[in-house]
Order: C-alpha cells, then structure tokens, then sequence
C-alpha cells in the first residue's frame, strides 16, 4: 500500500520540520564535555563585577587588522567566506548574572544595517514587558557559564543553533577585571573542531589595539530570571543529574 501526500499534507509536513529544526541545537559530543554546570551563588562575583544589571560591551576595530587577531573572530561573529576586513568590525554585549551563567550576544551593525540604539531599546523594552524566553530566543544568543580567578573572569559560551544552520559555534573567552565597570579582553579561543582557523585552536592573546576596553551600560527597570534560557534545558549541560531534575521540577 503506498501512501500519497497531496500538497497540503507537504505544506504541513513542511512547516513541522522547519518549527522543530528551529528548535533543535546539534551539539557534538566533545563539546557537551566542555561544561559542566553546578547550581551556585557566586559572592566573588558580587564583589568583582555587575551582576544582571546592564551589559559589557565589547568592541571589534576592524582597522588594519592582522589575520591572526580577525578571522578568528569572522567565523565567530558570521561564518562568512567574505574576505573583506571591514566585516570584522562589531561588537558582543555580555550580562553576568549571580547563578554562574552568562549570556552573550552580537551584533554587527555594518553588515546587519541594524541601528545599535534601537538594538538596546529592543532590549530594554524586552525587559519592561518582561518577554518569556526574551533572551534566550535573541538572535546569536551564546549562554554559558562563567568562572573568577583574581583578577581575572572566563566565559564559556554555546550558541544555539538549528538544523538549518551550518554547525554550532561555541568559544572560551578570558578578561582582565579592571574594575566593576571594566573588563579587558585578554584571550580567545574556538571549542569547535575545524571551524576556526588554526590560530584559534589554541589560545590567541588579543591585542588591546583591535579589542579596546569592555565597558559596562547599565539598563533600566531590569527584571530578568537567568533560570529561563535553552541551555539550562540540555541535561548534557549538567554536572549533577539529579540537580537539573530539581530545576526541571522548579520551572514546571
């Protein structure tokens, strides 16, 4: 007996693929090892950096800049074949919060015709309506954990991506804490195999010329559950089993 799908059926069909495509993220195994997330109050964390209170923002000077300190970040920011430098400017704004996370997402307005202002009204009106799910359906959202040493403040961010995307991306990040309000990017580095080009396999140091000083804005009538976001969701993601079911159950 053959089965025959007249046009609406396809239509139909269609569409199921595409919405749960758009929710699935492929995570390789290896990368899965690469976090291990534990429930946790971070005090450091008061004490050295804002905590959920606005963004740092990190810029990208594309001027003049060396293979080795953009294509890094090319990939990271677009996965684009374009050659052309101009393409490195940008930047990524990054919210601490005090359970451990953080999340981190970009825009290049250049490439985007995207209007920054308006990018941080979007923001901050997705807070004072308090939008479910708000940031972590905004687009190259990364979340991750973080992680104090000294001086010194490391990010470890995922991206979720669909079946109709190229690969996942995900990459480590390190900072100098100047202060409460300013953060130095130190070093980078890609977890994904063979995405990034060699340099980026291992850690690369950047330089402050092309990665100036990350400053904190400060957003108003902020209201945000950091326990909401998709990556708290992948099992894989958890250290302790046993605390993602107890999280699980807290959200229901």
């Amino acid at each position: 007996m053959s089965i025959r799908y007249t046009p609406n059926k396809l239509i139909i069909i269609g569409l199921v693929f595409l919405l749960f495509s758009c929710r699935y993220t492929r995570v390789p195994s290896y990368l899965k090892k690469e976090f291990k997330y534990e429930p946790h109050i971070d005090t450091l964390a008061q004490e050295k950096i804002q905590l959920a209170k606005g963004f740092y923002r990190e810029l990208m000077i594309d001027e003049n800049m060396p293979i080795t300190q953009g294509l890094c970040f090319k990939t990271y920011y677009f996965d684009s074949k374009d050659s052309s430098l101009r393409e490195n400017t940008g930047y990524c704004d990054i919210m601490f919060f005090e359970n451990g996370l953080c999340f981190v997402g970009h825009l290049n307005p250049l490439r985007w015709e995207i209007n920054p202002k308006e990018f941080h009204r979007s923001v901050e009106e997705g807070i004072r309506l308090n939008k479910p799910g708000y940031f972590s359906d905004v687009v190259y959202s990364y979340w991750g954990p973080y992680e104090i040493k000294g001086d010194t403040v490391k990010i470890k961010v995922l991206i979720r991506n669909s079946l109709m995307s190229a690969s996942v991306l995900a990459y480590e990040q390190w900072y100098r804490i100047i202060d409460k309000n300013t953060l130095r990017p130190m070093q980078f580095k890609g977890l994904i195999k063979g995405h990034y080009n060699k340099q980026c396999d291992s850690v690369v140091k950047l330089n402050p010329k092309y990665y100036p000083d990350s400053k904190f804005i400060p957003l108003q009538n902020i209201n945000i559950n950091p326990n909401y976001n998709w990556i708290m969701n992948k099992k894989w993601f958890w250290r302790n089993k046993q605390d993602y079911v107890r999280w699980k159950k807290s959200t229901l």
